[in-house]
């Protein structure tokens, strides 16, 4: 049995230092990787090299354990910077939990989002739910499992009723919620029930029931793997909505979790992208439990119509 689970990123091949220092997130409890970062060793452009915190000291054996030195702490300069070449890094590993339970809900109607954002914050901030929170909408569920002429073959962005079809079809929301719980069986259940107690206000919520599994044992689900420290490399089948193999760009957003600030967000920028022809393709990292960021990304139009909508 593994000791200490990794956070893996998204894409699983991609690097531990270079997607700490993109501040790039995964899902566990340690899933921003930045924030777990512990020490650095840094080429500067005159070939001085400058470790942080403990590192400064000569044969410290802290220093992957406390981040602060002597003197002020600026590990932040090299990240997103070129200020210096990391050469070493030092990132906090999760304690093996007893064992989890992958969460999954489905929310049937589009302004869903404000009250599951609303639910959400208050669960996230006390700790019961203690991963980060995948929400996604329907047209990015789908591209996980189809692609986009299994459903609507036609111009323009695909339409609403033909969202919905395709959700009842695949057994989805048009808001879809993901998250893991950790530890003990009986305190994975207490947590379990307090989340459903809330979620069930939303009408129409639908609770899929996960297995409580051991540690060791993993989920079945490609997709769900990341939440117990399982590269893989499922997210690039999103890219292939289209039909063939594509690439993407995303567009990021950050706001506080607050309803009304979320889906305010997604009209802005369904309703453009619309017009431009886009899929609205929509994923939130809950990146911590002071805000959020909904990932919108575009793989369905010309560089021409892409340019267009950033004049937009």
């Amino acid at each position: 049995m593994r000791r200490f689970w990794v956070d893996p990123p998204a894409a699983g091949w991609g690097s531990v230092i270079g997607n700490t220092l993109e501040h790039g997130y995964g899902t566990t409890p340690y899933g921003d990787h930045a924030a777990h970062q512990c020490g650095m060793e840094v080429v500067l452009a005159n070939g001085d090299i400058v470790r942080t915190g403990m590192g400064a000291m000569s044969a410290s054996r802290d220093w992957q354990v406390f981040k602060a030195g002597f003197g002020p702490c600026y590990d932040g300069m090299f990240m997103q910077s070129n200020f210096g070449v990391v050469t070493k890094l030092g990132i906090w590993l999760m304690p093996a939990p007893e064992g989890y339970m992958i969460g999954r809900y489905a929310f049937v109607r589009e302004d869903d989002l404000e009250r599951i954002v609303d639910t959400l914050r208050p669960l996230k901030l006390d700790g019961t739910i203690q991963s980060h929170v995948v929400i996604e909408n329907a047209v990015r569920w789908a591209a996980g499992v189809s692609i986009r002429k299994d459903w609507f073959d036609g111009v323009g962005a695909i339409p609403d009723d033909v969202i919905d079809a395709m959700a009842r079809k695949i057994g989805i929301g048009r808001w879809n919620v993901r998250f893991c719980l950790y530890g003990p069986r009986a305190l994975v259940n207490a947590r379990r029930d307090i989340i459903h107690a809330r979620f069930a206000s939303i009408r129409g919520a639908t609770r899929f029931e996960m297995p409580y599994r051991e540690a060791d044992v993993k989920p079945e689900g490609g997709g769900d793997r990341a939440q117990t420290s399982i590269p893989g490399l499922d997210a690039f089948r999103l890219l292939n909505w289209r039909g063939s193999a594509g690439a993407h760009i995303d567009f990021s957003p950050v706001c506080a979790p607050v309803g009304r600030d979320a889906a305010t967000q997604a009209r802005m920028v369904r309703e453009p992208a619309a017009q431009f022809g886009f899929d609205y393709y929509a994923v939130s990292r809950w990146a911590s439990a002071r805000c959020i960021t909904f990932s919108r990304q575009f793989s369905t139009a010309t560089i021409r119509s892409r340019r267009a909508m950033r004049a937009h």
